[in-house]
């Protein structure tokens, strides 16, 4: 794996992630197939295939590979869906971020932003502030999960 810089967080309160499967699952319509590791992220098949556990995993390594850059989605129950690199994403549950909202701020100003690191969004405007917490929260949940992988749910859409 070539280096790129990564955080120093490590957190350790993350979502259930058979709630993170139920959310992820209505996302797609259950229409796809997809792992949720322990700490939250999910690598999603392309079709309603489940793929093998050395290919997702290979997947969510690979997201570790390349600049650590994310997008924010809020969804319409209010959870909020962070994409990193192709099939790869966060899901961080309101509910979850409420409830731990200060811990979570703390640790990124702490020592979840990379040395010199601004966060953006795509037509260059600052990120709201919860939208930068809550995708830097993801993305060192994504590096707990490329560290230590271990599959928790697997999703098949029911034919």
């Amino acid at each position: 794996m070539s280096f790129v810089p990564r955080s120093r967080w490590k957190p350790d309160r993350v979502e259930s992630p058979s709630l993170i499967a139920k959310a992820a699952a209505a996302y797609t319509n259950d229409a796809r197939a997809f792992v949720v590791y322990r700490s939250g992220s999910i690598v999603f098949s392309d079709t309603d295939e489940a793929r093998s556990d050395g290919d997702y995993l290979s997947t969510l390594r690979a997201t570790a590979t390349v600049q650590p850059d994310f997008t924010v989605l809020e969804m319409n129950d209010r959870n909020f869906l962070v994409r990193f690199v192709g099939p790869v994403s966060g899901l961080v549950l309101r509910e979850f971020y409420d409830r731990n909202k200060a811990p979570i701020e703390k640790a990124v100003i702490d020592g979840g932003r990379l040395p010199t690191e601004e966060v953006f969004s795509g037509d260059g405007r600052t990120l709201p502030d919860m939208h930068c917490y809550v995708g830097l929260y993801a993305r060192a949940k994504l590096y707990c999960d490329v560290d230590g992988p271990q599959i928790c749910v697997r999703f098949i859409p029911s034919k």
